[in-house]
């Protein structure tokens, strides 16, 4: 009787390995390495099983693409798509996948514990990708809005190259009234290296319901997706959509991003690299983007570098870091940025996004960003027609280091006869903050125990207005070399003040008993870069509390 249950039973739990090589045929079983399929077509059609596995012939190039919906495996047996040695030629051997142009090389739909590792990923070029109504990507994973919370999506190991977005995780807006629970948890993208992209990187794609259709009784912000980890990624190379016949319209979604979260409740961007992104966007309202994050809560950026970020045609953006609109009790820790056309790194608002609260800029290093324009390493920006009285950002612990855009640098790509930004003429000062509601804007927000080396008769802060009442410094060191101390303010920050007494009376330091700032030292310094690594030189000591935060930092190199 036992053994007739057990015969019952058994297939249930039984798994199929499928093999595809440049040396078998669609008509085969595929279940052998002896008989393996051609191409992937045949598994277009099935439904895969838990434990499951789609093994590539590594080494070897596949003209094909496979779009597989609903395929679930399980926590214990999830589904793995992997390459595979072909008669142990080489157990590493990676296999390369070049889908059609119109179509992305792995297309999940609906999946849940599905592990996609060691494949390479070949498109035909950013640029050659026609518009079909959707950014063909190299490897996507995509959910609806009635397919529940799905689990456990894995891309390690990756090689992306040649499409308009490297990696992409995305979700559908949700329609159905009641249903909170939609997008990806548990997802892990790891070891990617994603280049030569036309419009992201990585991109984490979610958003917010909408409020009327939040069931009574439940938080009002309900987030797409949670617990997403990026980890030890590589993107550079993302060119940002110039627009034109073919390419499609041209949005904020196609400036050249590297790697972008939005719509996530928890998640890490840790130990990744962004550089060379955004030259050739023609969008209008934004440039290029390293590492950044919108509309989230308790999202983490740490141990990053972003580092030539450029603008694009219009000459706005190219940040390294940001936390922009509609983030919350999120932190940009442990970064290091350099050499952007634009921000180092940011806290932004923009108009109309959820109510930004709680975020933090901690341990972060930003040498010589803000090469083009006038920006400076740190900037916190609000849309004036925002009126958030719940903020409380932070901002400690940050070296600044800064002067004038080196002289005769040329943008990468730039068309001088055609475009007015040839030149990069950068005059960034060490922070700024553009408000234009010196009282409301964005309230409770504390800029302490931060060092600004600020060189080239450039201002250590900016601000729009006089001097914001909602922004407390303390136990900052500024420190110029061979200038006196300068900042700039007034309308569109026109004024250009010299001198400390005259600072603290307009921002009222002397009726403030609390508050700590010392003034500022004109010194002989030097700062070196090497090896993502940043260090300088002073003869006179830091103030102990500042000391006390970069001697603390760690995360570059042993600096």
């Amino acid at each position: 009787m036992h053994l007739l249950l057990l015969s019952c039973f058994l297939p249930c739990f039984l798994s199929t390995t499928y093999y595809i090589s440049p040396l078998g045929n669609d008509t085969f079983s595929g279940d052998t390495p002896d008989r393996p399929f051609y191409s992937a077509d045949p598994l277009a059609e099935m439904q895969l099983k838990p434990g499951d596995r789609v093994l590539f012939e590594g080494g070897s190039t596949h003209l094909t693409w496979l779009p597989a919906h609903d395929w679930k495996g399980t926590k214990e047996n999830p589904i793995v798509i992997t390459s595979y040695s072909p008669r142990n030629f080489n157990p590493h051997a990676r296999a390369s996948i070049q889908p059609p142009e119109w179509a992305p090389a792995i297309q999940l739909y609906n999946p849940e514990w599905v592990t996609v590792d060691n494949l390479e990923f070949v498109g035909i070029g950013p640029m050659n990708h026609p518009n079909v109504g959707w950014p063909i990507c190299g490897l996507c994973a995509e959910s609806n809005a009635t397919a529940g919370r799905l689990n456990g999506i894995q891309f390690t190991n990756i090689i992306s190259s040649g499409f308009r977005v490297g990696v992409s995780v995305f979700t559908q807006p949700a329609l159905q009234e009641g249903n909170t629970k939609w997008g990806f948890n548990n997802v892990l993208i790891e070891n990617v290296h994603a280049y030569n992209q036309l419009e992201f990187g990585i991109r984490i794609q979610g958003g917010l319901m909408a409020p009327q259709m939040i069931p009574a009784g439940q938080p009002k912000l309900q987030y797409t997706h949670s617990n997403i980890v990026v980890r030890n990624c590589t993107v550079h190379d993302i060119s940002g959509n110039p627009g034109g016949k073919g390419q499609g319209r041209v949005t904020s979604s196609t400036a050249g991003q590297a790697i972008r979260m939005n719509g996530v409740d928890g998640g890490i961007v840790t130990d990744s690299v962004a550089y060379n992104v955004g030259w050739t966007n023609g969008f209008h309202g934004n440039g290029g983007g390293g590492i950044w994050a919108f509309i989230v809560n308790n999202v983490v950026i740490s141990h990053c570098v972003a580092h030539h970020i450029y603008n694009g045609k219009v000459g706005i953006d190219g940040n390294g870091f940001g936390l922009d609109g509609g983030c919350r009790n999120s932190v940009i820790e442990y970064c290091l940025s350099y050499l952007n056309d634009g921000v180092g790194q940011y806290i932004d608002e923009y108009a109309n996004a959820p109510k930004a609260a709680n975020n933090t800029i901690r341990y972060c290093v930003s040498y010589h960003d803000g090469q083009f324009g006038e920006t400076a390493g740190i900037v916190l920006w609000e849309d004036p027609s925002e009126q958030n009285t719940e903020v409380g950002n932070h901002v400690y612990g940050n070296t600044v280091i800064t002067g004038k855009a080196e002289a005769n640098r040329y943008w990468k790509g730039r068309e001088c006869k055609a475009w007015n930004f040839c030149l990069v003429n950068g005059k960034p000062s060490g922070l700024e903050y553009p408000w234009y509601n010196a009282v409301t804007s964005f309230r409770n927000t504390t800029v302490m125990s931060n060092l600004f080396l600020v060189s080239d008769g450039l201002p250590s802060l900016s601000f729009r207005t006089s001097y914001p009442k909602s922004l407390k410094l303390d136990h900052n060191a500024y420190y110029t070399m061979g200038d006196p101390f300068s900042f700039q303010w007034g309308q569109n920050m026109s004024r250009l003040t010299t001198g400390w007494d005259t600072f603290k009376k307009l921002s009222g330091f002397e009726k403030h008993g609390t508050w700590s700032e010392t003034a500022p030292q004109n010194v002989t310094w030097k700062s070196q870069f090497f090896n993502n690594c940043v260090k300088w030189e002073s003869y006179y000591p830091l103030l102990p509390e500042a000391a006390a935060f970069t001697q603390a930092r760690g995360g570059f190199g042993g600096c």
